[in-house]
């Protein structure tokens, strides 16, 4: 098959998200697929680019969350999407909207995967717990994206319930993002600097729904304070604020991002790895922990699904709770050769989320996609009243489309009252436009046909000001291959 996988962020192994569609991408290609990947960012094999969308005021914020947008460019869909089988969207923002009402247009299966919990939105701007805004939000990713599929991929058991909940009226399929298969328990000699201490490990964002904050209090109250190290591997804005909170434990807290061999090698060195998440998906960095043999002490907060990976009560804390969080931790500091026992059950338990376990499920979901397009078509979505009023079908023009209505004639109104001024002005001032032979429309009686070159990206409101007081339609041929697409049947 020809799979597309359209991401924002392609280019750096940053967010988890990412880390999946990378792994997926190269297990898919290994087990003989043509994969191509549409994203912004920098330019690779088997790669289209689109340029990078910044937003204006939050573009700081979104950089220091590891992440970027891609903007929408016409041109790379089409090139990507051409002969694809399926197209298998990440994201429920604009650029994976416009992606999916371009390959609806071509006619070609899609998917897409939920990977954006509200949650890890809503924490940014200290609402994460406000649970009216986090609904209303799983209400407003489906209402403008994923009401549009079929066919979902939901990376836990956790965010299908989550869907189901919130009314996701499609085939959710739950498939772990998967383990990369370089991580596997190994004897790696300890770094200088974690020698003779009981080292922490913990792998995500440094953002506030992680709660990297609760582990620091934790390890203050302690009973072996003295002897913990704590190691934070990622990125984000709360760097800062972290250190300075860390600053009464008698081992100031590692901090850095690391590669895939890197961060290996460190799960490898670690005692014990801590979760203490209050949202998450899936957890992919606890699982990647789990599968080198390190015991966790997760969060049970009933928005994060990583707790499922807890194989006895003291690999469990109350979320939120640091006094709770020491005790387990004091528990597995004072039981190591418990702790070596369930390294081997931990480790042996991730060899069930393979990554190329994972792809093999995925390419079920692509082709129960396939099937489901060719027998049924699309789902149906129902436009709002807006889009009914001023556009036109993308799937079939009605032959009335061009008669009035209410609705209608009220917009023609105030675009003609209203805005036809305001483009003569722009016109004639900025660029120079001048209209001459207007008497001629005075012999126009009924409809007429007006043809011009295309040869100004503005030349459209030329011929309106040209044209008034009439109604235009504009008239276009389709993108070329979505032409030739039609004529292959």
């Amino acid at each position: 098959m020809k799979i597309v996988l359209v991401i924002d962020q392609f280019d750096d192994s940053n967010n988890g998200t990412t880390v999946t569609a990378r792994r997926f991408a190269g297990q898919l290609r290994r087990r003989g697929h043509e994969v191509v990947i549409l994203a912004g960012g920098a330019p690779c094999e088997g790669k289209i680019c689109a340029p990078v969308h910044r937003i204006p005021v939050f573009q700081k914020l979104i950089e220091s969350q590891g992440m970027c947008f891609a903007k929408p460019d016409e041109e790379a869909y089409y090139t990507a999407f051409k002969d694809a089988d399926i197209v298998h969207f990440y994201m429920p923002f604009r650029f994976c909207r416009r992606g999916e009402e371009l390959a609806r247009q071509m006619g070609i299966p899609t998917v897409a995967a939920f990977h954006v919990q509200p949650e890890n939105i809503t924490s940014s701007i200290f609402l994460g717990k406000n649970r009216r805004v986090n609904d209303f939000l799983y209400w407003w990713f489906y209402k403008v994206f994923y009401n549009r599929f079929d066919h979902i991929h939901c990376p836990s058991a956790f965010i299908a319930r989550q869907l189901e909940s919130h009314g996701y009226g499609a085939k959710l399929w739950v498939i772990s993002n998967g383990v990369a298969d370089a991580f596997r328990p190994a004897q790696v000699p300890r770094a200088p600097e974690l020698e003779g201490r009981f080292t922490i490990l913990m792998i995500g964002r440094l953002s506030g729904e992680k709660r990297q904050d609760l582990i620091i209090e934790a390890a203050k109250r302690s009973k072996y304070a003295d002897r913990l190290q704590l190691v934070f591997a990622g990125k984000g804005p709360k760097e800062k604020a972290y250190r300075k909170l860390a600053a009464g434990l008698a081992h100031p807290p590692v901090f850095g991002f690391y590669g895939q061999d890197e961060l290996r090698r460190l799960i490898n060195m670690c005692d014990l790895y801590v979760h203490a998440s209050d949202a998450e998906i899936e957890g992919i960095s606890c699982m990647e922990a789990l599968a080198c043999g390190l015991v966790p002490v997760i969060s049970d907060s009933p928005l994060s699904a990583t707790g499922q990976f807890a194989l006895c009560a003291e690999s469990l804390f109350r979320a939120g709770d640091a006094d709770d969080l020491a005790r387990r931790i004091d528990y597995w500091v004072e039981h190591p050769e418990e702790k070596r026992a369930y390294a081997e059950q931990y480790a042996l338990r991730q060899d069930e989320n393979r990554v190329e376990a994972c792809v093999a499920r995925a390419e079920e979901m692509y082709a129960s996609a396939i099937r489901d397009k060719r027998r049924k078509g699309y789902r149906k979505v129902p436009l709002s009243r807006w889009r009914r009023c001023t556009s036109p079908s993308c799937e079939a023009i009605r032959r009335n489309f061009c008669q009035g209505g209410t609705v209608r004639t009220l917009l023609f109104w105030l675009f003609t009252t209203l805005l036809s001024p305001i483009l003569w002005l722009l016109d004639r001032l900025w660029l120079g436009a001048r209209i001459e032979g207007r008497e001629n429309l005075d012999a126009v009686q009924g409809g007429a046909v007006s043809i011009m070159n295309h040869v100004h990206p503005l030349d459209c409101t030329m011929a309106k000001v040209a044209l008034f007081p009439y109604r235009l339609w504009f008239i276009s041929l389709a993108h070329p291959l979505l032409r030739r697409r039609a004529a292959a049947g």
